[in-house]
């Protein structure tokens, strides 16, 4: 993945999953901010959070599971070195987190002391309460950014028909801000918004976004988005023919499979 692209996706992912803070300070001094992106993979470390990681550094480390919950990793990132170049990336193609990035970028730059960091402190806490007044810039809804915001915040959905065939949707959900699912909406000139907080996208509309976010996506999404892709091509291509026995094993080996690594 090319490197302004990598940045576009995770901005997009962390505008999904991540979050930025400036701790307390002590002892009258203020402190390094803090981001930690957090994401649930029941099959180790997520290879979205590994991307970042290596993109950027920090440390991934498991959440204590709570009984009957998938398991939860988080990724924190904490030198200064790490987390100014990816404030700045996110300042620079974020939408929803690109606020909150460039007051911290304002404190990193100040003489950082207590009354500046509380004073930080405050001015994140309205941000992240503010979410629905963001602006959102279209021209950062790019395929790498939608990818990172999908692989964060989206699912897609399968639905077995009593022919066998196998439906597939998509939908990614957002409380704070609604305008930013309809400017998705926009941008893509389809799905649906429904309750202000999901965007819902059919088979055919989910296959068109998926084909556009593929290539810029990684790990288990990537993984399902591609199997995903090839189901809906050989469906479309059997359209109208009868299959072959062979054909119908295929097929159905391929939904399994998809109904395996939702799961993961």
């Amino acid at each position: 993945m090319e490197a302004s692209a990598a940045a576009q996706f995770v901005a997009g992912f962390i505008d999904g999953d991540g979050c930025l803070t400036v701790p307390k300070p002590t002892k009258g001094n203020g402190a390094l901010p803090r981001i930690h992106v957090a994401q649930s993979c029941d099959g180790g470390a997520p290879p979205e959070l590994v991307f970042i990681a290596n993109q950027y550094g920090g440390r991934i480390v498991e959440k204590p599971r709570v009984e009957g919950a998938r398991r939860c990793w988080v990724l924190r990132i904490i030198k200064a070195k790490a987390t100014a170049a990816l404030l700045q990336h996110i300042a620079d193609h974020a939408i929803l987190k690109a606020p909150q990035a460039r007051v911290i970028i304002e404190y990193l730059v100040s003489a950082r002391d207590a009354a500046t960091a509380e004073s930080t402190r405050a001015k994140l806490a309205l941000l992240k309460k503010s979410y629905a007044a963001v602006h959102v810039n279209g021209a950062r809804l790019t395929d790498a950014y939608l990818a990172g915001f999908f692989a964060a915040e989206g699912s897609l959905g399968m639905y077995t028909a009593t022919t066998g065939n196998v439906t597939l949707s998509a939908t990614i959900t957002q409380y704070g801000c609604a305008r930013i699912l309809e400017s998705m909406r926009d941008a893509l000139g389809y799905g649906s918004v429904v309750g202000g907080r999901q965007l819902r996208l059919s088979c055919g509309q989910a296959m068109a976004f998926f084909e556009r976010i593929g290539p810029h996506l990684v790990g288990q999404k990537k993984a399902q988005v591609d199997l995903a892709v090839e189901y809906h091509r050989r469906r479309a291509a059997a359209n109208g023919k009868k299959r072959t026995e062979e054909e119908k094993i295929e097929m159905k080996e391929t939904a399994e499979r998809l109904k395996v690594l939702k799961k993961q």
